[in-house]
């Protein structure tokens, strides 16, 4: 009985030692532009495995106890082959070097969306801004304005025409709620009264939460989170993210205020900076900033369709800037909408008290922070995280 307890531990030994192996070189093969799981991380896949006495087919299981009310079929393929998983890693890494279209073209693809309705063309008038600017980047601007206004705002809109007010709330509550354990931080709860999550709405949460039949509270959150038309959100970033990019390569040259500048549009506040370092706190539309130390706090940055500020937009072109989210939703984070940060330069620092860069929750956010020593911190989500 000793040598074949010894045998095992041997075996539990040999296989921790051939997966420390594949943890520590699978990253350094990302870097060096190799496949994640190459020949020799296989093999000590395939040798931890057989020290457990177990096969590669071991891993994977076939989850068909009952038919789900919504499942990808590449994660029910994924479950029952899992050493699979590092060619969708492989796949990932190869977009991401692609860009937002080729990225759009894979989550759409991953999400098995079908294609997005087209909308009509855009055929209003110039856009009165309202402010003595310079003439090229007010023309920058009323572009903007055109391509982000009809196409991504139209169509952020109609993903979400669906889903009553009322159920975005609870299906926020509940998600957020979850996430960030709220029963047991009681101190968190104005931070979820200010995003528009009432008291009343976390006490249902949390009662449904509690009750010994889940049911009726999953039913309700699947319902809300399923009749979110998910390709109309990938589409609106993609003309989003061209609004913007055009918007970035068009204020090379222009002359930028000597104070922050407010204008108010039918799609919501744009705000313009200066050279200097400012403070936005604005719950804007787009912010565009040319330089300066800048921080960023309040709600600027977020996108919270619950607010009715379902689109956000962030240009920073240089400076060492400081995003700094204190609300439930920091900069660069969507909740029932669509979010974009772009920064082009800078030691920048990237720091949310809760969700923030990136954290598409119900929605889409996207952060790109093109250089610079920078730093990212959240206390949940944030980093590109993504939740349906």
């Amino acid at each position: 009985m000793r040598d074949e307890g010894e045998q095992r531990e041997r075996g539990r030994a040999w296989s921790r030692r051939c997966l420390m192996l594949m943890l520590v070189t699978a990253p350094l093969r990302v870097l060096a532009g190799e496949p994640i799981m190459g020949v020799p991380e296989r093999d000590a896949v395939v040798a931890a495995l057989d020290a457990l006495n177990l096969t590669t087919n071991d891993p994977g299981f076939t989850k068909d106890v009952a038919e789900p009310r919504w499942a990808l079929a590449r994660v029910r393929s994924l479950l029952g082959d899992p050493l699979a998983l590092p060619a969708l890693g492989d796949e990932a890494v190869k977009v991401a070097d692609a860009g937002c279209d080729a990225e759009t073209a894979a989550a759409s693809r991953w999400l098995e969306l079908p294609a997005p309705t087209a909308l009509p063309p855009f055929t209003g008038e110039p856009v009165a801004l309202g402010h003595d600017l310079d003439e090229r980047l007010t023309s920058a601007l009323d572009a903007f304005v055109r391509s982000a206004g009809d196409g991504a705002e139209a169509l952020t809109a109609r993903a979400f025409a669906e889903v009553s007010q009322a159920d975005r709330v609870y299906a926020a509550t509940a998600l957020l709620g979850g996430v960030l354990l709220i029963d047991d931080h009681p101190a968190w709860r104005p931070a979820f009264h200010a995003a528009g999550m009432p008291d009343a709405v976390i006490t249902d949460m949390l009662a449904a939460d509690a009750a010994l039949n889940p049911d009726p509270a999953t039913t309700r959150y699947l319902q809300a989170v399923t009749t979110v038309r998910l390709e109309d959100l990938l589409l609106a970033m993609l003309r989003l993210h061209a609004a913007a990019t055009n918007l970035a390569a068009a204020c090379t040259a222009v002359v930028w205020p000597e104070h922050v500048v407010r204008l108010e549009t039918a799609y919501g506040r744009i705000v313009v900076g200066t050279m200097a370092a400012d403070v936005f706190d604005d719950a804007a539309w787009l912010i565009l900033d040319p330089g300066g130390d800048d921080v960023y706090c309040g709600a600027a940055g977020s996108a919270n369709g619950l607010l009715g500020r379902a689109v956000s937009v962030v240009i920073d072109l240089a400076g060492d800037d400081h995003y700094a989210g204190d609300g439930l939703l920091g900069p660069g984070a969507a909740l029932f909408g669509v979010a974009l940060l772009q920064d082009f330069a800078g030691a920048d620092v990237h720091r949310a008290a809760f969700t923030g860069a990136g954290a598409g929750l119900l929605g889409v956010a996207r952060v790109e922070d093109f250089a610079g020593d920078d730093q990212y911190r959240a206390q949940a989500l944030g980093q590109g995280a993504g939740v349906v």
